[in-house]
């Protein structure tokens, strides 16, 4: 995701909305409102567009460290850099730092799907969890090679949450495509983790499971605590 730059005002004065001297002043009040406060919300959206990841500018070419900080979404720039990378240096190692609340399962897979074929290629990936890795990051850090977490990192995982509507017919359909959707990110969890799919389905059941870097070492998210 590139850098967005723009400027918003905080307020606008009822003269430059060109509706005229004859304006009644209630109405050039409500619409100054108005105008206003979809200024701040724009302001709002681009900050937190801004944040998302936003930290993919300090990846480093010459030591192939990425650092990924923010919600996982929009992560094609991301996925960019990882595959310039596996065609730059051939089956070098390549360290993402992860500090992330979750976010699109679906643009989160695009990331895994990256790091998958890295490793396909004979690059070893490592991923060091540092201030929270929490729902999609847990499931992140399972594509690495090597899965470290910092020792004050915290760690959260829990059951797939997602918006349903429409017709019976179509929400049947989502909920089939959602469980689907939740089965292989517990594949993903579990692929070396040492409690079983019904162990974890009780915990993360109706709530999120909140653990220490090392409770969740104890169960087999990560190798290595530091």
């Amino acid at each position: 995701m590139g850098a967005v730059k723009a400027e918003v005002s905080g307020t606008i004065p009822a003269a430059a909305l060109g509706d005229g001297p004859g304006l009644p002043p209630e109405l050039a009040a409500a619409l100054t409102r108005k105008t206003t406060a979809e200024a701040k919300l724009a302001e709002s959206k681009l900050t937190v567009e801004q944040l998302n990841l936003e930290n993919i500018r300090s990846s480093n070419d010459q030591n192939r460290t990425l650092v990924l900080t923010g919600a996982i979404i929009d992560t094609e720039e991301a996925v960019a850099i990882l595959m310039r990378w596996g065609r730059r240096d051939p089956g070098k190692p390549i360290t993402i730092y992860l500090n992330t609340p979750g976010g699109s399962v679906f643009d989160g897979n695009a990331l895994v799907s990256a790091i998958r074929e890295l490793r396909k290629a004979g690059h070893k990936v490592t991923i060091h969890g540092v201030g929270m890795v929490m729902s999609y990051g847990a499931v992140l850090l399972q594509a690495a090679d090597e899965r470290i977490l910092d020792k004050d990192v915290v760690f959260m995982i829990h059951a797939l949450n997602a918006p349903v509507a429409g017709a019976l017919e179509s929400i049947q359909d989502q909920a089939k495509m959602l469980q689907e959707v939740q089965d292989r990110l517990l594949d993903a969890l579990l692929e070396r983790a040492t409690i079983t799919r019904t162990k974890l389905k009780q915990l993360t059941r109706r709530k999120e499971l909140f653990l220490s870097a090392a409770d969740a070492k104890k169960m087999g998210f990560c190798d290595r605590v530091e």
